[in-house]
Formats: structure tokens, sequence, C-alpha cells
């Protein structure tokens, strides 16, 4: 008995080595691509970087197109889970539509290296995993424009266009502050990201004595 738990107790130790490994490959990777770009980095580099020779590299990843795919299919995990999370809490959809921009916000200014890589380096994905992608993304928008409809059929909303253009435009400006944050501003995250949101409510939200 003692001998089996023994082994149960290694085969764990085991997997979580593999499991700490592998996340540090990603987060070194993220430096890298961030860094030089995709293409410019090499396996490696990467390799290097870890403390590893290349060829124990491929245990944890056959190609670096993998750590590409893993990153990518990280960003959209954490992104649904984060716009499920609010949307389970049954909030009024103004009160609901906010905080996600506030999530948004803060992801993006608090993962800038990875982000940067989810938006600028979609070119290097196969065919298949974007296609994936596609239908993952549109999952993901189509929380956003349940609240916005919601918000609208309630008299919170008021919008000049379509949810879904009005929700693109949106998470336009949102996206793009992971481009131009700075850690060392004036700003916390915080302070940021309830800033911008709030700029952006206000040109949704219906204000007393406007018409439909």
């Amino acid at each position: 008995m003692k001998l089996m738990t023994t082994r149960k107790a290694a085969t764990v130790n085991n997997s979580r080595t593999f499991e700490d490994k592998k996340r540090e490959i990603l987060e070194v990777s993220v430096e890298i691509f961030s860094e030089r770009g995709y293409r410019a980095t090499g396996l490696r580099d990467i390799a290097e970087r870890v403390g590893l020779r290349q060829p124990s590299l491929y245990y944890y990843f056959p190609s670096k197109e993998h750590i590409l795919i893993e990153l990518y299919e990280q960003v959209m995990e954490d992104s649904i889970r984060a716009v499920l999370a609010v949307a389970e809490k049954g909030l009024e959809p103004d009160v609901a539509f906010r905080e996600v921009l506030e999530e948004r916000i803060r992801y993006m200014c608090m993962n800038q290296r990875l982000v940067r890589i989810f938006f600028e380096e979609e070119a290097e994905l196969p065919a298949q995993l974007t296609k994936k992608l596609r239908r993952r993304q549109r999952e993901y928008e189509n929380v956003y424009v349940a609240l916005l409809e919601s918000g609208v059929k309630k008299g919170k909303f008021q919008l000049s266009t379509t949810p879904r253009v009005a929700l693109y435009t949106l998470l336009g400006a949102v996206n793009w502050s992971y481009r131009w944050y700075n850690p060392e501003g004036p700003l916390s995250v915080e302070k940021l990201a309830s800033d911008i949101a709030a700029m952006l409510m206000r040109s949704i939200e219906r204000t007393r004595g406007k018409t439909k």
C-alpha cells in the first residue's frame, strides 16, 4: 500500500512539474514573441531562455506553432470566462455591461504582451484554428450583444446603430488600450478601467428626456 501511495505521489509530482515547465515555456514565449515577433523567434531562442536544450523543448511542444496556438486559446478562454462570469450574475444590463468593459480594459492593460501577440500574430495561425477562433470570438461577442439588446429593451441604452456594430466600436476603443497603456503612468489599472468604461457608457446610455 505504501509503495502504491509513493508511486501515486510521484506521478502527481511529475505531472505538476510538467505543467509548471510548460507554463514557464509559454511565459517566456510571450516575452520573446512580443519583443522580436513570432517569425523572428526560433525554438532555440525559447529553449535557451528557459534553460533547456532545443530537443528537450519538443517534450512540451512539438512545434513553435503549437505554442502560438496555446497562447491564442488561452486568451479566448480567459475572455469568454470573464464575460460569462459577469453575465451570469443576473445584474441589470447597464451594470453588467459596464462591469464587462472594465474587466476587458483591465485584462488588456495587465496582459499587454500576450494581447499584442493575440492581435498582431493572427496571420501566423493555421487556417483550421482561425476558423475555430472565429467561432469562439462570435460566442464571446454574443454575450455582449445580448447585454446590449437587453439594455435597449429595458430602456437603459439607446443605440444609434445595431447592437453588434455598437459593440465593435466599443471594443475597438477598449482593445486598443494595450498599445498605449503605460504601467508607470499616473493612473492605476483600476482607475483607468473605471474612467474609460464610464466614458464609453455615456455614449450608449439613455439619458432622461431622450425619446426612441
